[in-house]
């Protein structure tokens, strides 16, 4: 249901800003944002459904299950370049490309060096999969490593692009940064609290959680991007 709720949400909000502002590629990535979101939930329900029907009629549920858990962790590092090109769609500077370099150097190394560890999947609770294309290889531990140094590098350096770039701007663009700062801040302690509360407080399949987790998302993308950019 998550899923569901960040594909509609992403893909309404990027439609609207790739339409109206076509050059700026902050609506693009909102697209493919749903996208991903979309193709994670497509391949979720086809491995589950695979478990539902026998692999004898639907083949490849360990296959489906191993993209769907991949998908799951990639908008993530879309979303470091949103925190990097807002408002304005380009970098501060072209010495932030540094930066950008980080960012696709933790998706291309994170991605891959989990996409081999073998064993269940994430994703497969309370399905069972195990990973399809694991790998019992000593190089996997560093790789991970690795993966997630650069991860809290580039989050770390776009979160002070974006800190830079709101101490430099002026007038309208420094007006959309801090509700765009505002919502984010509102939208991680909205996603936190139904973590908390979907873990400890209200029992396990209450839709409270994905009411909770959409409300964030609007905090997190509406607000900020109903502003004109």
């Amino acid at each position: 249901l998550e899923a569901v709720v960040r594909t509609l949400v992403f893909s309404a909000v990027g439609g609207f800003l790739a339409r109206r502002r076509p050059a700026n590629p902050i609506g693009w990535l909102f697209i493919a944002v749903g996208l991903f979101n979309a193709l994670q939930l497509l391949f979720g329900e086809y491995a589950a459904t695979t478990l539902a029907l026998g692999p004898e009629r639907l083949p490849y549920g360990a296959t489906a299950a191993w993209l769907s858990d991949r998908l799951q962790s990639t908008p993530t590092f879309l979303l470091f370049f949103v925190l990097l090109l807002f408002p304005t769609g380009r970098l501060l500077s072209s010495r932030w490309r540094i930066v950008a370099w980080v960012v696709a150097c933790a998706a291309s190394v994170g991605l891959m060096s989990e996409a081999l560890v073998p064993g269940p999947l994430e994703w497969s609770p309370p399905f069972h999969f195990d990973n399809p294309f694991g790998v019992d290889a000593p190089i996997l531990g560093p790789l991970n490593a690795v993966g997630l140094t650069l991860t809290l590098v580039a989050l770390l350096g776009a979160i002070l692009s974006l800190v830079m770039r709101l101490v430099r701007s002026r007038g309208e663009e420094r007006q959309q940064i801090k509700w765009f700062v505002a919502a984010s801040v509102l939208g991680f302690f909205a996603l936190f609290g139904v973590t908390v509360a979907s873990n400890v407080v209200v029992p396990e399949g209450n839709s409270f959680g994905v009411l909770v987790d959409f409300l964030a998302n609007l905090l997190w993308i509406v607000v900020p991007a109903s502003l004109p950019i």
